[in-house]
């Protein structure tokens, strides 16, 4: 019986092999020049995968249905600041999947041909219809007077992002067997990337909002938890701040003790000057501690040379357009009393603030859990049904207690409606997408340490 069994699985797959297999060349091979290219295009658009759906048909036709985010159209009526869902097309076969979550895309679609289709979109079955682009930069329109001068432009920032992604890996690969790869002396560029500084960590840092400094490290102590596990503090005082990301100009002057996790205890020697990133989560955090170089002072040739770069790179990211916008004032929307009303009490009352802030996450201002896959492990929170401004959220909530990049927070102390242990407590979380715009607005619960100041 057992035999047989094997013999219907083996029979049941072979046909979707059969079809599978000659499907990855359907006009994958053809070659035309970018003005065809153009022109066969219905719509070219630079976006953002930001998550997979699930495509039972993906291993028969290499097309995979994806969410992603609408940063520019060059061509077509695909409004930018959209989330859609599209059809993307593996060029190289089944493996490696190149739409990994969050990469970034030039890609040129046609409109569905039949009602039959899933999506309204679908990606261009040729060559050279998907690029890969560097991880920050668009949320500005690429340079060039025509759609063939853009594309070219995006194209050529491809190429030098991912020549240099690639020189990066063969340094590292050689690293490892013993070989330099490179006769040349150290510069202070390979210094800093070798030390963690790279454009896609910088990008990152930024838009999370951290702050760059270097610091004198004065002590460092530990502290126990739970489970008797040991987490450490560093005492610092700030010599100098490269960028201040989310931080006010007074606490960059101040001495800050950096919380630094349970691993990090001998990662930095009191007396040494180092350049590192440190962000503000109700306490200060050491933060992506894998990114940091001692340095010989605050006015070093390396350090010059970090912030050259992160000056560079921070003008290319979308937290320095956010910042650069002005919150406009404009009216609010039309909203219940009773939601108004919850608001004001938020807003007058910041000590005990979780009763309003649950009742502003249910109402039509927060995001509800997605509901169309009820098995996922995954949860997905769907935009508002309301949506509101930045200068909107601010009037309506009042100023947040931390800023975080997009993501801003309100301590709302303890919540004593729900079964929690006391260590815990309420969090208004609101996050913006790149039109200063609120994409999600949610209560949490986190732990009240993180909320104590080091």
């Amino acid at each position: 019986m057992k035999a047989g069994y094997f013999v219907v699985i083996v029979l049941l797959l072979t046909p979707i092999i059969s079809v599978a297999e000659p499907i990855c060349h359907i006009e994958d091979v053809n070659y035309i020049d970018l003005p065809n290219l153009i022109e066969k295009a219905d719509a070219i658009v630079i976006l953002r995968v930001e998550r997979n759906l699930y495509d039972p048909i993906m291993m028969v036709t290499f097309y995979s249905t994806r969410e992603c985010y609408i940063y520019q159209t060059l061509k077509g009526d695909i409004p930018k600041g959209s989330r859609i869902k599209v059809r993307l097309y593996n060029l190289e076969g089944r493996f490696p999947d190149p739409y990994a979550r969050f990469s970034k895309h030039l890609i040129f679609l046609v409109k569905k041909a039949d009602e039959n289709e899933p999506t309204d979109y679908r990606m261009l079955t040729l060559c050279g219809a998907q690029t890969l682009l560097k991880p920050s930069g668009h949320e500005k329109m690429p340079k060039g007077d025509t759609i063939e001068e853009q594309v070219k432009n995006l194209i050529k920032d491809a190429i030098d992002y991912q020549t240099k992604e690639h020189q990066k890996r063969m340094k590292f690969l050689n690293s490892m067997i013993g070989q330099s790869g490179n006769s040349e002396q150290s510069s202070g560029s390979d210094s800093l990337e070798a030390a963690g500084f790279t454009e896609e960590v910088l990008t990152r840092a930024f838009e999370i909002g951290c702050a760059l400094v270097v610091v004198r490290v004065s002590s460092v102590r530990g502290e126990k938890y739970k489970s008797n596990t040991i987490f450490y503090y560093y005492q610092t005082h700030v010599l100098r701040s490269i960028m201040d990301g989310d931080f006010i100009t007074k606490d960059l002057n101040d001495s800050l003790e950096l919380y630094a996790g349970a691993s990090y205890g001998e990662a930095l020697t009191p007396g040494s000057v180092y350049a590192l990133f440190i962000i503000q989560k109700a306490q200060y955090y050491w933060a992506i501690r894998d990114a940091a170089i001692k340095v010989d002072s605050a006015k070093s040739r390396l350090v010059a040379d970090l912030s050259k770069m992160a000056a560079q790179v921070y003008e290319e990211t979308s937290i320095f357009e956010f910042r650069k916008s002005v919150a406009a004032d404009s009216m609010l929307p039309d909203l219940p009393e009773e939601l108004l009303l919850k608001c004001d009490k938020f807003r007058r009352n910041p000590d005990r603030r979780a009763e309003f802030a649950k009742a502003i996450a249910k109402s039509d201002l927060g995001s509800q859990l997605d509901q169309s896959r009820p098995f996922s492990s995954v949860h997905i929170y769907e935009k508002p049904k309301v949506i509101l401004s930045r200068s909107q959220a601010l009037s309506l909530l009042g100023e947040p207690t931390l800023k975080s990049g997009r993501n801003y927070l309100w301590y709302c102390g303890r919540d004593s409606s729900i079964d929690q242990p006391a260590e815990w407590v309420g969090v208004l979380s609101l996050i913006f997408d790149s039109d200063a715009n609120v994409n999600e607005l949610r209560y949490l619960l986190q732990e009240e340490w993180k909320w104590r100041k080091g």
